[in-house]
């Protein structure tokens, strides 16, 4: 229960520190994965665009399947931030 626990924690600490980079105005890089031949690659997109009109840079199959993963952060780990405390989870 304690492994669980830490990994939600982790998992909400790198969701708001991504929720942050949005709201100072950085692109967030999503993931996506080719449908036709399992290429999995990277976009920088606007939060509002989807990838419909993406194509797979190995095979040129349309309509990759976007893939969830975590967020990072640019900013070192002694950088100040506008958004939320900074530290570790509350469920360390």
């Amino acid at each position: 229960m304690g492994r669980i626990l830490e990994w939600i924690g982790k998992t909400l600490s790198s969701i708001r520190r991504g929720l942050c980079d949005l709201k100072e105005g950085n692109m967030p890089i999503y993931e996506y994965r080719c449908q036709k031949c399992g290429k999995v690659f990277e976009e920088i997109q606007k939060v509002e665009e989807g990838g419909e009109s993406l194509k797979c840079p190995s095979c040129g199959a349309e309509k990759p399947e976007k893939v969830f993963s975590s967020f990072s952060s640019s900013k070192g780990a002694g950088a100040a931030s506008s958004c939320g405390p900074a530290g570790g989870s509350r469920f360390s």
